[in-house]
């Protein structure tokens, strides 16, 4: 299945997100499979799409940065698994 995980940086917390990002950069474990991650210009926003069949492998991953932002993780359908559905 594939996960959409939105965060947001706490303001006061941004530098050291950025110091965490830059030094520390959390890898996902192997079962998780990285689709693409994206960050708004300025820092503060971002998403990551994921896909794995281990939902607390990725609960376990995301809650690494509760501490700096909000993280929310949404399970995503592709247009073409929509229309199947349908």
């Amino acid at each position: 299945m594939k996960y959409m995980v939105t965060w947001s940086v706490k303001p006061e917390n941004f530098e050291r997100a950025l110091t965490r990002f830059k030094t520390e950069d959390p890898k996902p474990a192997p079962d998780l499979k990285v689709l693409g991650r994206w960050v708004e210009v300025g820092g503060m926003n971002g998403f990551s799409l994921f896909e794995t069949d281990n939902a607390g492998a990725l609960w376990k991953f995301s809650s690494q940065w509760t501490d700096l932002m909000d993280v929310r993780v949404a399970p995503v359908l592709t247009d073409a698994e929509i229309a199947q559905a349908l």
